[in-house]
């Protein structure tokens, strides 16, 4: 139990506030306290003062000069749409805030201020601009000194874009002083992109503003979810990542919303000035340009811009990030980011993700790491279904915490002993990433081979690529893949085809999941309960002249945890805390709940006729390992949240094991060895001897680091022959397996 106590503050030795640290909500949040004030000038204040009075003056003269009378329509109309969308979006903002009030710099902003001090600041910026519009108009200095201000404010755009982005997620005093520049140089460039596809630096820098708080918006939900900024591969999971978007609970910290504001005041600067610096003068159009042509040429410019902003652009500024050399830190990729800022961050993870040939490779470099590892034949031709469940975060907690439970909430996983092989997978995904752990399972290929953050299914499989399911197509298997999810989810419908499945149920596929069970919902997702019907339809109504290959991926135990106790009832209490976490309970209910659906299916497959074998293994721990669990985890191993349970059982003999360790990529090579010892072996190829015999000398390889067969922990294996070789098979097996065949099948 971490140490805590009551703090008490006193002002003026009167108690003021009193926290309590013992409780978990208290114990993790920064606290803020109003102290009552008095008014009086003094040196800290006398800037506001002057700030005041300054404003004063300027109101007085918008008054005493009428200027009211020179505003355009388009311009109020432009004020109140900038007034309305920045209250709407500060609201939204503050609603994910923990608190009713933020810190802005030095001073306390409170949630009802905002309704005062956003309307105060533009309607200020809107009478100061007027009032110096009206200065330009009456004198030669006033028109320059405007132009002058204009241009200063054109210059520091990038400089507000990089604060707005950096400080954020971090501070932009993180940032290495010899790295700022390469940020800034790259955020002028895209303004200037930006101002030549508009042709206005008015819109160009707005928008800049905008997609700074955008990207630091996301950046910090994946810090706070998923322990990593936005990279690269995020755009390929658009879809995905709006659909998990909708079900995923985040909270703002002060750092966000100072962000949010400053968005609308910089962006305010900007558009409220209805002085213009235009990229290319009247003048010059007048004189130069015929006036038939003015439309045209403003179209192809334009067009222009935006070819030269998304397909030159990328690769100039890629060139420029890569001058700057440093080292990326990929078990904290996010400290990569503060330190190096976000332009150069993402930029050399990107770079990194790139698939290059290793040297030498070549049919006889594979040709002779294949030699020793000739095809078997499988014994008998009974060959059993193999029913592979992937459970949606899956983590046993009982084993990695200290905790105990008022009912073990995988008691049923946890008796299975007899013709049982059960022990620990180790991922390289943590809280997400759940295409990850299948493409390793399904593929035997390691993540921990390829370029830092590459997502397989978006950016490897897009076409026939081998895999388990090829195999056993080959050996006469009838392959199915179930997610009851939709289709379009990280590309799964057109992958599973790549990847060999002859079916593929999905929620808004045809055929659909509800066309082979009737789906029930547990906390807003398909029960594993009905999804395991699903298994023993096609069970029922397979052809007995052919063996059932069905993969499975649940979602029952999907984040984020936030039901409520009335409409979620927990069933699983944690024995040794006095205080219950709501989300902590609601995924340990879930678990039991998914733990006997295992035991009706298992009951089910006892008594099934056919000979079959039956996977399960948890694709990554949930965000509650650092949301919650980590105060009671073992936070000194570099594994502790890349652990899930996995266990292999068959209705016929297999030799029992416990305490098994690998990593999720060696589970298929694993499952082959073990069949071959058992009355149902199936053929195995000389790629998945050579996995099992790599799984020998390194039996965990992740992106976060290796296990050698003795236990040692090191982050790249060195003088394992097999292991140096391993380079070689992974990239022919992703490149050209096709036409390798008789290695894989």
């Amino acid at each position: 139990m971490p140490s805590a106590g009551i703090l008490t503050i006193y002002l003026d030795d009167k108690l003021f506030a009193e926290i309590d640290s013992f409780s978990y909500d208290q114990s993790r949040r920064s606290h803020i306290f109003i102290m009552p004030g008095e008014l009086g000038l003094s040196q800290e204040n006398a800037i506001w003062y002057f700030t005041g009075f300054c404003l004063l003056l300027v109101n007085l003269l918008f008054c005493g000069f009428r200027l009211y009378r020179q505003i355009s329509i388009k311009q109020w109309f432009l004020f109140f749409t900038l007034l309305v969308a920045s209250l709407y979006m500060m609201d939204w903002a503050l609603s994910h805030h923990h608190s009713s009030y933020f810190q802005f710099w030095n001073s306390i902003i409170e949630r009802e201020d905002i309704y005062h001090l956003i309307p105060t600041l533009l309607v200020q910026l809107f009478v100061l601009f007027q009032l110096m519009l009206y200065w330009a108009r009456k004198s030669n200095l006033g028109a320059r000194m405007n132009k002058v201000i204009l241009v200063i404010c054109y210059a520091l755009v990038p400089i507000m874009a990089h604060y707005i982005l950096e400080n954020g997620y971090s501070s932009y005093q993180n940032i290495e002083m010899e790295y700022v520049f390469y940020n800034l140089v790259a955020y002028g460039l895209i303004f200037l992109s930006f101002s030549w596809i508009f042709a206005s630096f008015k819109k160009a820098g707005a928008l800049l503003f905008l997609t700074a708080l955008l990207f630091v918006f996301i950046t910090n939900i994946l810090i706070n979810t998923r322990s990593e900024p936005l990279l690269p591969y995020h755009f390929y999971q658009l879809t995905t990542g709006l659909d998990v978007a909708t079900k995923t609970e985040f909270e703002f910290t002060d750092r966000i919303l100072q962000s949010f504001l400053l968005t609308i005041i910089f962006s305010a600067i900007l558009l409220l000035n209805p002085i213009n610096l235009r990229f290319v003068s009247k003048k010059l159009w007048r004189n130069f340009v015929p006036r038939k042509l003015i439309v045209s040429i403003k179209v192809a410019s334009s067009a222009l811009a935006i070819f030269f902003t998304f397909w030159m652009l990328p690769t100039i500024l890629l060139s420029y990030a890569d001058q700057a050399e440093f080292y990326l830190n990929t078990q904290r990729m996010q400290s990569t980011y503060a330190k190096r800022g976000f332009f150069l961050a993402f930029s050399h993870f990107y770079m990194e993700s790139k698939l290059e040939e290793p040297n030498y490779y070549g049919p006889q470099k594979i040709k002779e790491i294949y030699s020793p590892f000739e095809p078997i034949d499988a014994k008998s031709s009974n060959f059993p279904n193999i029913i592979m469940i992937q459970n949606e975060s899956q983590a046993d907690y009982g084993a990695l915490t200290d905790l105990d439970f008022s009912v073990d909430p995988m008691e049923f996983q946890h008796s299975l002993k007899e013709d049982t092989i059960s022990g620990q997978t180790y991922v390289s995904v943590f809280g997400g990433g759940t295409s990850n752990t299948e493409y390793e399972v399904l593929t035997s290929n390691a993540l921990a081979g390829l370029p830092l953050n590459i997502f397989p299914y978006q950016q490897l499989v897009n076409g026939k690529s081998d895999s388990l399911a090829w195999t056993l197509a080959e050996y006469g298997y009838e392959r199915v893949a179930i997610h009851p999810e939709t289709k379009n989810n990280y590309r799964r419908e057109r992958v599973y085809e790549y990847l060999g499945f002859d079916t593929s149920y999905f929620d808004d596929s045809e055929p659909s999941i509800s066309d082979l069970f009737k789906p029930r919902y547990e906390r807003n997702f398909v029960s594993d309960q009905s999804l395991y019907q699903g298994v023993r339809k096609l069970l029922e109504q397979k052809s007995s002249t052919k063996p059932l290959f069905n993969f499975v991926v649940t979602m029952q135990g999907h984040g984020s945890y936030n039901s409520s106790l009335d409409s979620y009832q927990r069933t699983v209490q944690i024995s040794n805390l006095e205080e219950q976490n709501d989300a902590a309970t609601e995924y340990l209910t879930s678990l039991r709940s998914s733990d006997q659906a295992l035991k009706e299916l298992v009951e089910f497959l006892k008594s099934y006729e056919e000979p079959t074998v039956l996977v399960l293994y948890g694709d990554h721990q949930p965000t509650l390992s650092m949301e919650y669990f980590a105060t009671y985890m073992n936070s000194s191993a570099p594994d502790t949240i890349y652990k899930t349970p996995f266990l292999i059982w068959a209705n016929f003999d297999l030799p029992e094991q416990e305490g098994v360790s690998l990593s999720v990529n060696y589970l298929a090579p694993y499952l082959l060895n073990l069949l071959s010892e058992s009355k149902h072996p199936l053929p195995v190829s000389s790629y998945y001897q050579y996995m099992y015999q790599l799984f020998e000398e390194v039996p965990i390889q992740t992106t976060w680091g290796y296990y050698l067969s003795d236990g040692t922990f090191t982050a790249l294996p060195k003088g394992l022959g097999i292991f140096d070789n391993y380079k070689y098979i992974l990239y022919n097996h992703l490149k050209d397996s096709q036409d390798y065949i008789n290695y894989y099948q």
